[in-house]
């Protein structure tokens, strides 16, 4: 009778009358509860370590004990975060990490990762004779609880001692390659390219493959490492308005726009939902190098007016002062100088609406907008008349003037 006692001191932390009923030659030290818990259970679940290490000091303490619910010692142990104890328990030879609940085959490794203790992850690992690969009665593994969990650095720690299955689908909708995408794991991305059953046009529930999620992202190292594998849908609109492409011109990603103009079924002149086209995204966040891409493209029309406000790339590129930009874009000779927006103005008429906030002292900012000011009074066709030069010449030549 004096045993159920002993699992109550246990349980309290009453290291002193633990000692008392140890001391006596009829306890039973495995003697369990009405819940096949025994002290040992009890001080590990509470975080008792010096009951712990009584117990454990005991020939014939058995540690691999299972109660109904708590599993094993080293489950409880797990379950309560006490690495301590975690490691007291790995250091006896007898122990048996991957022993599974009787309530729901979880081994110590499932209930480590399920309360997302990456200390208690890492000493797991380190064992060599821990099974990462078990699976519990719903037929999961410690990694696939760490991407149910959607446990990052879990994920990680497992992913190169898993078996990994890349058409599972977890309960998110996505395969791993979908979670690697959206993660942000390009390493493991390029992984999982390299199976022969990972399926990179596999949509998850929203019908979302893993580039879309790495479009979302605006993660351009995976984007390269999906491109090949991947069906493309250039004319998919993303959460943010914007299609791949211009996601693509918004960041200067300069060898993904090249690369996405490659293909046979990719309009240069599309507008996102704000009513943009690729040349007013690339002339509105000064990206230089693809302007000049694409104005290079016969099948760029220059001229394309924002639905909403009427502006052409030539309207943005005055609106934000960018005489480089204004200069590459005059060097089409399809472009229209007087094309009116919405407000019934046009390229010089918004130039003169601004409020330039110049002061005498600013002479660069002043030669700059008297520079534009010139160039875009005067028409296209006179501008190249003059002397027969390039417009890149006559630019040069008024800023001599």
């Amino acid at each position: 009778m004096a045993d159920l006692p002993c699992f109550a001191a246990a349980s309290g932390g009453y290291i002193g009358i633990v000692k008392l009923f140890l001391a006596r030659a009829d306890i039973d030290p495995n003697k369990e509860n009405k819940y096949d818990a025994t002290p040992l259970h009890a001080a590990a679940r509470g975080g008792c370590i010096n009951i712990v290490k009584l117990l454990l000091g005991r020939a014939d303490i058995d540690p691999n004990k299972q109660s109904k619910y708590d599993g094993t010692p080293l489950h409880a142990a797990a379950r309560g975060g006490f690495i301590n104890i975690v490691k007291l328990l790995l250091e006896r030879t007898d122990i048996d990490p991957n022993k599974e609940k009787k309530y729901d085959g979880d081994t110590t490794l499932h209930l480590a990762v399920k309360c997302g203790n990456l200390n208690i992850v890492q000493l797991l690992l380190k064992r060599k004779d821990i099974d990462p690969n078990k699976e519990n009665k719903d037929g999961k593994t410690p990694f696939d609880l760490a991407v149910d969990e959607e446990n990052l650095k879990i994920v990680k720690l497992l992913f190169e001692r898993s078996i990994i299955d890349p058409t599972k689908v977890y309960k998110s909708g996505n395969t791993i390659l979908h979670y690697a995408a959206a993660n942000r794991l390009s390493s493991i991305v390029q992984l999982l390219l390299e199976n022969a059953n990972t399926d990179p046009n596999k949509g998850n529930k929203d019908g979302e493959t893993p580039f879309d999620l790495a479009a979302e992202q605006e993660n351009f190292k995976i984007f390269k490492l999906l491109f090949e594998r991947t069906v493309i849908d250039p004319t998919r609109v993303y959460k943010d308005g914007d299609t791949i492409l211009h996601k693509a011109v918004r960041k200067g990603e300069l060898e993904i726009v090249q690369m996405l103009l490659k293909k046979s079924n990719v309009d240069p002149n599309s507008m996102n939902e704000y009513d943009d086209t690729l040349l007013h995204t690339a002339v509105r966040f000064g990206h230089l190098k693809i302007v000049k891409l694409l104005i290079e493209r016969a099948a760029i029309y220059p001229n394309k007016q924002n639905k909403i406000n009427g502006d052409t790339p030539l309207h943005t590129a005055v609106r934000h002062r960018n005489l480089n930009m204004v200069q590459l874009l005059l060097e089409r000779r399809d472009i229209d100088a007087d094309k009116v927006n919405k407000e019934n103005k046009k390229t010089f008429d918004v130039f003169e609406a601004r409020d330039w906030n110049l002061t005498e002292d600013n002479k660069t900012e002043r030669t700059i907008t008297d520079l534009i000011k010139t160039a875009l009074s005067m028409s296209y066709g006179l501008i190249y008349e003059l002397q027969n030069q390039t417009i890149g010449t006559v630019f040069y030549l008024l800023t001599c003037v």
